[in-house]
C-alpha cells in the first residue's frame, strides 16, 4: 500500500526498510525480501490458522513445529522455520518470519 515510510534498520544497513502501521519489511542487500515483522493488531494466518497474539499460544506454536526452538527470557525463535516472536515480560511486541539466512 502506498501508506509506508523508508527508513535504515541499522546504521550499517545497506539499503532501506519499509515501514507500515502494522508491520516493517526488511530486504537484501540486493533488493529481494528478507522478513516480515509484524505488530499488534495485524492479522496473521499461517496455513489457514489465524494466529492469535497471545504469548503462551504462540510458544506453544512455535516449540510444537520446531522442539528445539531457542527460548530466552524476551524471545521464543525457530530458526530453522524463520520464526521469532519478541515477546519482553512475556507481552508481544513482534512476530517475525524471515528467510532461514536471516537468523545465521
Amino acid at each position: 500500500g502506498p501508506d509506508f515510510k523508508e527508513f535504515k534498520k541499522t546504521k550499517f544497513s545497506k539499503n532501506t526498510s519499509d515501514a507500515y502501521s502494522f508491520c516493517h519489511i526488511y530486504y537484501t542487500q540486493d533488493n529481494k525480501l528478507e522478513a516480515v515483522e509484524f505488530f499488534p493488531g495485524a492479522e496473521i494466518s499461517v496455513a489457514g490458522m489465524t494466529l492469535p497474539w497471545d504469548y503462551d499460544a504462540i510458544k506453544i506454536w512455535i516449540l510444537k513445529i520446531d522442539p528445539k526452538a531457542k527460548i530466552t527470557e524476551e524471545e521464543v525463535t525457530s530458526a530453522a522455520n524463520g520464526i521469532s516472536m519478541y515477546a519482553p515480560d512475556a507481552e508481544i511486541e513482534s512476530i517475525l518470519f524471515a528467510m532461514s539466512e536471516y537468523f545465521a
